[in-house]
């Protein structure tokens, strides 16, 4: 689908886009058999949580002095003609981080530094106006809470808090009061800043159920088809049946990723399987969410499929990992 965008919008150019996430398909595959070969044993790495968190928050600090604002969120290091999200790559050493310090005899001490951890990650996207990390991160942190705990109190505890941020943040981020406007009546703003939702449902609607087939639809009309809004063009052009596969191979994903969590025989390989398997499950419903109008665009990656080299790696490293606590049961 990308190497299909790629062309046609370039005018049968040398499809570099295509090119670009062949290669870092290929470095993706290579770090996923590394993952396989050298890393230990998933228990032996259990103890260097503050090492993790400390990577973690380096990474979300740094767009903040060295970022570059792109499509509204300052989410971005630029090097040259190289580019990488550092968010990315913090969600792994982030999920590392509360295993760690979530797999042991959990005490107050480590429940508020866990939450104070969250809060500065947070707040750091926030401040990057990075709103869809923050909300992946937001929902690994109290799907690995509960599973450690088994105390639903502290899930309501969190979506309180959730809501709470999310109003506050409606009133104080222009960037945020947009999206909410555009997600109420997109048609209101249809010419302007609507006109990219708009774009993806005609899409979604006009492939009906089979679709109208590789190369027959338009989604290069729909601005960034090859990033945020890519199931749309997959939508239109193998319709209904054809997106719903990619949504079940998602859910087979996600389920494995549940059934190593349930086989692994300790609580930080169990806690890390379920992160990962959580941070797929959020991406993909996030995504599939904004470009259908379910909920508000967040601008997230669809793992695997949309164009982007950093989301590439951190889900061939997610699945490298998955796939080390399986071969440990």
């Amino acid at each position: 689908m990308i190497y299909r965008l790629d062309t046609r919008t370039k005018n049968f150019e040398i499809p570099r886009f295509a090119l670009k996430q062949m290669t870092w398909f290929t470095i993706g595959i290579a770090l996923f058999m590394i993952i396989l070969f050298i890393t230990p044993k998933m228990i032996r790495i259990s103890r260097y949580k503050y090492i993790y968190a400390s990577f973690s928050l380096a990474l979300l600090m740094s767009t903040l002095f060295v970022g570059r604002e792109i499509k509204g969120s300052k989410n971005w290091i630029v090097i040259g003609s190289f580019s990488f999200q550092p968010s990315e790559i913090a969600k792994f050493f982030i999920i590392l981080y509360l295993a760690s310090a979530l797999s042991k005899q959990i005490t107050k001490r480590d429940l508020i530094e866990s939450v104070i951890f969250m809060l500065l990650s947070i707040g750091f996207l926030v401040l990057e106006k990075d709103l869809g990390a923050a909300l992946i991160f937001f929902g690994i942190y109290l799907i690995m809470l509960y599973i450690a705990t088994s105390n639903a109190k502290y899930v309501g505890l969190g979506l309180l808090f959730f809501l709470f941020g999310g109003f506050i943040s409606y009133f104080l981020f222009n960037h945020v009061r947009i999206r909410v406007q555009i997600w109420l009546d997109p048609w209101r703003y249809k010419l302007d800043k609507g006109y990219q939702i708009c774009q993806s449902l005609f899409a979604i609607a006009s492939g009906g159920l089979f679709g109208k087939g590789l190369g027959l639809g338009y989604p290069y009309l729909i601005p960034l088809a090859i990033n945020d809004f890519i199931f749309s063009a997959i939508a239109e052009e193998f319709g209904l049946i054809g997106a719903s596969a990619v949504i079940i191979l998602y859910l087979l994903l996600v389920y494995r990723g549940l059934r190593t969590a349930l086989y692994s025989r300790d609580l930080f390989s169990q806690l890390v399987a379920v992160g990962i398997s959580s941070m797929l499950a959020f991406q993909v419903f996030v995504v599939i969410g904004g470009v259908t109008k379910m909920i508000p665009m967040t601008g997230i990656t669809l793992p695997f499929v949309s164009y982007g080299g950093s989301s590439m790696l951190l889900n061939f490293l997610s699945l490298g990992v998955l796939y080390k606590i399986s071969e440990g049961r």
